[in-house]
């Protein structure tokens, strides 16, 4: 994603050059953020075949806590940059 000018909040691998640009947000946002201590990345649903059985595998997971809170910091912004 950093590749495309898009990269994941908070990834230390891929997107280092992103995380100055941290400082810039409001102190709130980027304390939640510098907190993640991960990637903000998070598979709601996965699926997929079972390697022995060919099963039809699906699991679902709802969003971490510490997610939640990122997104709910984030909601002030979405009318400022609308999807």
């Amino acid at each position: 994603m950093a590749y495309i000018g898009h990269p994941l909040v908070a990834d230390p691998v891929y997107a280092p050059g992103y995380a100055t640009k941290v400082n810039r947000l409001p102190e709130d946002l980027a304390a939640i953020i510098t907190g993640l201590g991960r990637q903000a990345l998070h598979a709601s649903e996965l699926g997929f075949e079972h390697p022995v059985t060919g099963e039809e595998m699906v699991f679902d997971s709802p969003l971490p806590p510490d997610l939640q809170t990122f997104l709910e910091a984030l909601e002030p912004y979405n009318s400022a940059y609308p999807h």
